[in-house]
């Protein structure tokens, strides 16, 4: 499709490398193949290297209930080799996932919608987040959302050189005075 995504569905580790080394060398020239039941993972391309958009983490839910086995969203970083990863870590959410970010999603700006739930939650803890890299931002506005609503996704991002990996999870914050349950980053190395 346009946006440069290539869907792997259930193929040998030859055929998985053979596709991965096709994303990374065709970045986001690649064409995605037509979406089945038999996908395991997505790999796309940003080519600015942004992070994962909230519309990515709507259609890592969408394709984890068409697909049984489908499991991850990969977004390539094409400069640093960097991969940002979206992982179901609970089938039995995704429902919850995708229903909580139905009609939450800007079709043009593939963003949060100004004045939906997601963008009113973000607002309410944006002092935990808005002095934070913008990368870590960006990651953490989808742990919190993905976490709201029911823990379906896990949001990561994996480096190539030092081959390790960092996963964005929030901690539940709750004031008493205030009756509002805050969220705080987490980093897990």
């Amino acid at each position: 499709d346009p946006d440069g995504r290539i869907v792997v569905g259930t193929h040998s580790p030859d055929e998985v490398d053979a596709v991965l080394e096709q994303a990374m060398v065709a970045s986001n020239l690649a064409k995605r193949s037509t979406f089945d039941k038999h996908a395991v993972a997505e790999i796309r391309s940003h080519p600015n290297g942004t992070p994962p958009s909230p519309e990515e983490l709507f259609y890592t839910a969408e394709w984890g209930l068409a697909a049984p086995d489908f499991n991850t969203t990969f977004i390539l970083d094409p400069d640093t080799e960097d991969m940002y990863v979206l992982m179901i870590s609970d089938k039995t959410r995704l429902e919850a996932l995708r229903d909580f970010l139905k009609d939450e999603i800007d079709p043009v700006t593939k963003d949060f919608k100004r004045g939906g739930k997601c963008a009113a939650l973000l607002e309410i803890n944006k002092n935990a987040f808005e002095r934070l890299p913008a990368e870590d931002y960006l990651l953490f506005r989808l742990a919190i959302i993905a976490k709201e609503a029911g823990g379906a996704v896990s949001v990561a991002k994996s480096y190539k050189q030092d081959k390790s990996v960092t996963v964005y999870g929030v901690k539940e914050v709750a004031y008493e005075s205030e009756g509002q349950t805050y969220y705080q980053p987490v980093k897990y190395k």
